[in-house]
């Protein structure tokens, strides 16, 4: 936690930058943040300003009939998985390990973790 004003906390999130969180947290010092893997989207380009996100390319790809985890591994390290609903097999079968993409989420869909 880098800053708290009122309802508004700053998290300094190794891998992702800063993070501004508007959800009342009370927190202070060193914090983790998570997010479910199925609020988690793949976009082709840069998220809108008011969403997190971080470039990176897909590394892995696991079918699993009616949804697909997508491991992307973020331009800074970080390994993050996705959970997407397969609406259909061409769907699924568009995705490509190597390819380019941008992992984002709102940051309604964080998750603060303290001691």
């Amino acid at each position: 936690v880098v800053g708290a004003e009122g309802t508004l906390l700053q998290i300094a999130a190794e891998g992702l930058g800063e993070i501004t969180l508007d959800r009342g947290y009370v927190a202070s010092g060193e914090v983790g943040i998570a997010v479910r893997p199925e609020r988690i989207q793949l976009l082709p380009a840069r998220p809108a300003e008011d969403m997190v996100g971080a470039a990176g390319k897909i590394v892995q790809l696991a079918y699993f009939g009616d949804a697909s985890h997508v491991y992307v591994e973020t331009d800074s390290g970080l390994r993050i998985i996705c959970n997407r609903p397969n609406q259909s097999r061409a769907e699924a079968s568009r995705l490509r390990v190597g390819e380019r993409c941008w992992v984002a989420w709102h940051k309604i869909d964080c998750l603060l973790l303290t001691d």
